[in-house]
């Protein structure tokens, strides 16, 4: 069995094609539906890379779009808002009531008083998290990494507010920036 699945996997290098979704493993259309809460999937495309199989689907949520990477075994690469809708450079930025509620939940036990006022979703190698900007009841802007599990995996002064950098709960996060 492991042959029949290795000879499914390997292509050429490169090789990039559209597939209809519903020839789409059904492994991947959820692990899509997971990663981006309330998607509606419009079109795939799957693509081979040293003989490893990559679905590129793409899916809107309102009016915002967005791809996600996702491997034949279901393991999601990367889910991001499509950058090519003539917006300004927002990154992965999404509406506030996409944020789900266990992750506003920690943010306001981990800053009192935390309002949010733009929200990111970033998902690699399977794993989401939210980096929320806002203003907590201290009146400085903070800028806070949790997972979609709720655990608060950085919480910092924004740049401008910065005096010393981080508050607390650094679990060992790289910082992108």
């Amino acid at each position: 069995m492991g042959l029949i699945a290795c000879t499914v996997a390997r292509g050429g290098d490169g090789n990039k094609k559209a597939v209809p979704l519903d020839q789409v493993p059904q492994v991947v259309k959820d692990a899509a539906l997971k990663a981006v809460d309330g998607i509606k999937l419009t079109e795939a495309e799957m693509k081979t890379k040293d003989s490893l199989v990559v679905y590129e689907l793409e899916g809107v949520v309102g009016d915002k779009k967005y791809e996600i990477k996702i491997a034949a075994d279901g393991n999601v690469l990367k889910a991001e808002l499509d950058d090519d809708q003539g917006d300004k450079d927002d990154g992965d930025q999404m509406d506030l009531g996409q944020v789900p509620q266990v992750v506003t939940d920690a943010a306001a036990a981990n800053l009192p008083g935390f309002t949010a006022t733009k929200a990111e979703l970033e998902v690699k190698g399977g794993v989401s998290v939210y980096e929320l900007s806002g203003t907590a009841a201290d009146g400085k802007t903070y800028e806070i990494k949790i997972s979609a599990a709720g655990q608060v995996l950085k919480a910092k002064l924004d740049d401008d507010d910065n005096e010393d950098g981080e508050k607390e709960n650094d679990e060992g996060e790289e910082d992108d920036d």
